[in-house]
């Protein structure tokens, strides 16, 4: 499943993923439904997102945590 979910996902999936990538987690959400409401949230989640910003958000959140760990030095 990993290397499914970066290759439709992933950083270097380019932004014409997109569309794509919101119709691929609108049907997950629908196939998980009630029976397993924790992914479907996560499917609602991932349609109001592209990879490229979730990449960079993820990038800011590392590069953040090594300056603060780097300052308390």
């Amino acid at each position: 499943m990993g290397s499914a979910q970066v290759e439709l996902a992933g950083p270097l999936a380019g932004s014409d993923r997109d569309r794509e990538q919101i119709a691929v987690a609108a049907r997950i959400g629908r196939l998980a439904d009630a029976e397993h409401p924790h992914i479907a949230a996560l499917a609602q989640a991932s349609q109001r997102s592209t990879a490229r910003a979730d990449f960079e958000r993820g990038l800011h959140i590392l590069l953040t945590g090594i300056e603060i760990l780097g300052s308390r030095r």
